[in-house]
């Protein structure tokens, strides 16, 4: 006769003990994997990426916000632009490292990887990306672009990752630009 285990509402086709060594695995797994992500934290900081969040809130002001809690400290910046936030960020950052220094600890070397809503990126580059042009790449009709530049309507999920695919596409494109 089989034997089995019933589980919650399942009933697997195992013994008891063979249920436990799966269980052990996976909790070898996980511990190897928090072993490795501390092993990144503390002997590879020097190359060490977060994510940035750029971000334009409620009160039309915009806020940069590091997206990663793993480290004693959390770095942020504000202003009444994108620009103004992540520069207050990039401060924020060289403070956070200074006073490190003067505690004698020892403060990670941090890459940043920007991430936009739609907002915030229409409001960083808008000195750069005309509307005009923005259509043109992105399909997304001007007056759209500018109700989502001033924030009066947030476009859908759909809308946005269409968005950044084409501006990911023109990207490249740009990127194999060579001139003789």
């Amino acid at each position: 006769m089989a034997k089995s285990m019933i589980v919650g509402l399942v009933q697997l086709p195992i013994s008891a003990s063979e249920y436990r060594a799966i269980i052990h695995k996976n909790l070898q797994l996980e511990q190897k994997k928090a072993l490795k992500k501390y092993l990144e934290l503390n002997f590879n900081q020097k190359s060490m990426k977060v994510k940035v969040i750029i971000e334009k809130g409620k009160d039309n002001r915009f806020s940069a916000y590091m997206d990663y809690y793993d480290f004693d400290f959390g770095l942020s910046g504000f202003g009444k632009t994108a620009q103004e936030a992540i520069k207050d960020f990039y401060e924020c950052y060289e403070e956070e490292k200074a006073m490190c220094i003067n505690e004698g600890k020892e403060c990670p070397e941090l890459l940043f990887e920007i991430h936009y809503d739609v907002c915030s990126f229409l409001n960083y580059y808008e000195n750069i990306l005309s509307k005009s042009g923005l259509e043109k790449v992105t399909g997304i009709n001007q007056k759209q672009l500018w109700h989502y530049s001033s924030g009066r309507r947030q476009p859908k999920p759909v809308t946005a990752m269409k968005m950044q695919e084409r501006i990911h596409r023109f990207a490249d494109d740009l990127r194999q630009v060579q001139f003789v």
